[in-house]
């Protein structure tokens, strides 16, 4: 900052009429400064001042002080009424902002006084900056050591001299579950000493009060008794006379480290294990750099056996130049104790060398002998990459001397600017277009003009900061409008003066097409995403529903007409409603339904009617919005959605309340759902498949089901037999069920006895099928040997017994076989009164075709 050649000649007349007062005003070694006290501009400074401030005389002088924002005066009218009283202020401290904006302290005294008339102020500087960090450190040394006390892990007691605990941390309290108040003084023997242990901890503590501290091992006592071992290390506290005032002992419960111990001493090869284990290669060396132990890893590395290198120093297996390398580190480490971290390359025994960083450090043992540990991590592979690095970025260097980027200087002094030829292009201007600060306002695109001068008042021409800045233009050439990434530095003379910017600018247009494309992708992504998780939740709520459509067992003629009653509709997109008792496999035939229709590469969301509380299946089903009600912190999507263009079981759905079922019936209708709290409709795609073990034309006349919704739901009903109308089948899962738990369960169930399973045949089985597995899969757990034991069935003849096969039945297997049995019966004729399509009740062109599909033909 400099100042004009004299800002007010007046303000020096003081020199000439005391010539004494200036000698000693700038002899003084103390910082002073001399300001008229009517427009309070400095007039003087001495050397002291100006080394203090870091500002010479030439730059302050005609100035004030409050211009300069080097003192903050908030009291300054107080000071000024004070001084008019009293003529001098002294030792008010304040805070002072030197050149290069950094802070310093002192004591500032103000003296009025006059000079042939002339009325000043002598401000004089006492610097307390070194005083004020003295502080500031002692202040937080003091707060370091109060919280230190009080976060240390180990547990620590303070006595005075003559043995009274004054106070412990809160690990101490910890440690012996004894509370602060109950320690603080009280004397020896103290609670935490077990009777056993009086004598040696006694001895110990008078040990202690005499001034022989040490580290010690005792066993202490809980407040319910408990007994742990506990390290202690006792120190002094002296005051400056040298005298102990008080003494500290630390105490560590070490009942892990003990019995860490006792594992190391009980296994011999713990040490070995945990070397090899190590995955870095890890070796120890003598002072004579002979390896007295490696692990695997190491020996791995260099392909290398540990019998052939032990006492050696690898030195005959390396090259000279990488021997003498790692010897002197070697050396050095054993002879400083400096540990080393160091990167080099080694070849050992003529193999392919590699780039290793080695950590070195030394140890002492009890008796003094120097030993080297050093660990390798191999980083060859981080060096290739780092070399492909360097490559890379002089390729960089190399492209960006080609690449498509414009220059331009801009001159402070004539406020004109030059640009490159790759430039003009970039601003659709030609060699005549006029260049100055102007024009080049005139090319920024108007919403931007006020931020980017903004933008280069403040953070260029006033902070000195880079130009760094994207904005738009409009090209003259064509009206367009054109996005710019433009970069610039500030070039300044001797005095620090701005004097040119340069710089370079690139068109970034597309990229920022490109940003604005990805935002709108994004925005969709992020869409997409939300409706995934919710789809991936349900599905992981789902998982442990096992289901595989070739896994349904069955050999029944009335199965059969179910399955192609199930592969009928399947091909199409109408509601079924799937009837029949508890545990016939209505839910397994609506995942088969779903899973061969064309669906099946969307999900099938399954509803448990009976299973959700009256009060949230509305929103189960629709979902609902954030403050819907009371606990909606958040949008849910209903389980409806979630099956768009796929498939919703609704299970149990004679369990829906009476009061939803409209709702329900408005979506069945309408193909349109409202969430919970929501005046929006959604369209949705959803296919219907509904099931009941209850009978619902009985509950329509009982007016517990809607007759409109009974029959919107009844479009294909499928009437699930019960497992006692399907017998044949239960010696086929019997035999699929024991083959599962037995794989399972790691058995090897293979037979049943001729009674026990006539009786399953005659069994009634009202929990039909799951009844069944259940009791299969107790039978398997309580089997120990190769037969099935079954519950509450008579398994005792064992010369009369059957072979459970364990071979695996799929759905085309047991179709396979039901078709070709069909056809045998019917002496293979298809079509007729007689033909075998008739029996199994579908057209003899569908029979052809699962024929061909199962690779049924006629034996020759």
């Amino acid at each position: 900052m400099t100042g004009p050649k004299d800002r007010n000649t007046n303000n020096r007349e003081y020199i000439t009429n005391d010539k004494f007062f200036v000698k000693l005003f700038h002899n003084t070694l103390t910082p002073k400064s001399l300001s008229n006290l009517s427009d309070r501009k400095l007039v003087d400074v001495n050397e002291a001042w100006e080394q203090f401030t870091g500002y010479s005389k030439k730059e302050v002088i005609g100035f004030k002080v409050e211009e300069l924002n080097l003192i903050n005066f908030n009291e300054a009218d107080q000071i000024r009424e004070q001084l008019d009283k009293t003529k001098i202020i002294k030792f008010f401290e304040v805070e002072l902002k030197v050149k290069g904006d950094k802070l310093k302290y002192g004591y500032a005294s103000f003296q009025y006084f006059e000079i042939d008339g002339a009325k000043y102020v002598q401000t004089t500087l006492l610097d307390i900056t070194e005083l004020k960090e003295a502080q500031e450190k002692v202040r937080l040394a003091k707060e370091f050591s109060e919280k230190l006390i009080l976060s240390l892990r180990p547990g620590l007691v303070v006595m005075n001299i003559q043995g009274e605990i004054t106070d412990v941390n809160p690990s101490f309290c910890k440690i012996t579950r004894f509370t602060k108040e109950e320690l603080i003084g009280t004397r020896a023997p103290f609670p935490f000493w077990p009777p056993e242990s009086y004598e040696a901890i006694q001895l110990c503590l008078q040990k202690t009060l005499q001034g022989e501290l040490g580290n010690f091992e005792f066993l202490f006592m809980r407040k319910d008794g408990e007994r742990f071992p506990a390290s202690l290390a006792t120190s002094s506290i002296k005051n400056n006379q040298g005298e102990i005032t008080a003494f500290f002992v630390t105490i560590d419960d070490i009942t892990e480290q003990k019995n860490a111990e006792e594992r190391l001493v009980n296994s011999e090869k713990y040490l070995d294990n945990i070397i090899n284990n190590i995955g870095d290669p890890l070796f120890v060396k003598d002072d004579q750099s002979r390896l007295l132990l490696v692990n695997d890893a190491f020996c791995n590395i260099f392909n290398l056996k540990k019998e052939d290198i032990i006492g050696k120093t690898l030195a005959e297996d390396v090259p000279p130049d990488e021997r003498e390398i790692f010897l002197h580190i070697d050396n050095q480490v054993l002879a400083t104790g400096i540990e080393n971290v160091n990167e080099e390359t080694l070849t050992v025994a003529g193999l392919k060398t590699r780039y290793i960083s080695t950590k070195k450090t030394r140890f002492l043992d009890e008796d003094g002998n120097k030993f080297l540990i050093g660990v390798i991590r191999d980083v060859t592979e981080r060096k290739k990459a780092e070399d492909k690095i360097r490559e890379s970025e002089l390729n960089l260097r190399q492209s960006q001397i080609v690449a498509n980027i414009g220059s331009y200087a801009f001159d402070f002094k004539t406020m004109t600017w030059t640009s490159s030829e790759v430039m003009e292009k970039i601003l659709g201007i030609d060699e005549f277009y006029e260049r100055t600060i102007e024009s080049w306002i005139r090319l920024i695109h108007p919403d931007d003009r006020e931020l980017m001068l903004d933008y280069f008042e403040n953070n260029v021409l006033k902070h000195h900061k880079k130009f760094d800045k994207e904005y738009r233009i409009v090209r003259p050439s064509n009206d367009k409008t054109y996005w710019l990434h433009c970069l610039g530095e500030l070039v300044f003379d001797d005095s620090g003066t701005p004097t040119k910017m340069i710089g370079t600018t690139q068109d970034i247009t597309e990229r920022k097409k490109a940003e604005i494309e990805l935002k709108l992708a994004y925005a969709e992504l992020e869409q997409l995403r939300g409706q995934l998780e919710y789809e991936n939740i349900y599905l992981r709520n789902e998982i442990d529903l096992v289901f595989n459509y070739e896994e349904m067992v069955y050999g029944s003629e009335v199965f059969s007409h179910i399955l192609t009653d199930v592969e009928k509709v399947a091909a199409t997109n109408a509601t079924v409603l799937l009837l029949g008792e508890s545990g016939t496999g209505k839910e397994l035939l609506a995942r088969a339904i779903h899973n061969i229709s064309s669906r099946a590469n969307k999900p099938l969301i399954k509803v448990n009617c009976a299973a959700i509380p009256r009060e949230l299946i509305e929103s189960e089903l629709f979902g609902h919005v954030k403050g819907a009600f009371t606990g909606a912190i958040s949008d849910k999507v209903g389980k409806v959605e979630l099956a768009d263009k796929g498939t919703l079981f609704l299970d149990e759905i004679g369990e829906l309340p009476l009061e939803m079922q409209p709702k329900l019936l408005r979506f069945l209708q309408e193909g349109e759902i409202e969430k919970v709290g929501s005046s929006k409709s959604l369209k949705v795609d959803v296919r219907i498949i509904a099931a009941t073990n209850r009978k619902l034309k009985e509950e329509v006349k009982l007016k517990r089901f809607r007759e409109d919704l009974y029959f919107r739901l009844n479009v294909f009903p499928i009437e699930v037999p019960p497992l006692r109308q399907r017998s044949e089948d239960i010696p086929l899962l019997i035999e699929h069920f024991a083959n599962k738990f037995s794989k399972a369960y790691g058995k090897e169930v293979t037979y049943i006895s001729d009674k026990a399973m006539q009786e399953m045949l005659q069994y009634r089985w009202p929990g039909n099928i799951r009844e069944l597995e259940n009791l299969i899969e107790r039978a398997v757990i309580l089997s120990n040997n190769k037969y099935l034991v079954l519950p509450d069935f008579d398994t005792t003849s064992k010369h009369k017994e059957r072979l459970i096969s364990s071979a695996h039945i799929t759905l085309d297997d047991v179709q396979r076989a039901h078709i070709t049995k069909i056809l045998e019966k019917c002496n293979w004729k298809i079509e007729g009164e007689t033909g075998a399509s008739v029996l199994l009740n579908i057209k003899p062109s569908t029979l052809r075709d699962r024929m061909k599909k199962l690779g049924i033909k006629k034996s020759k």
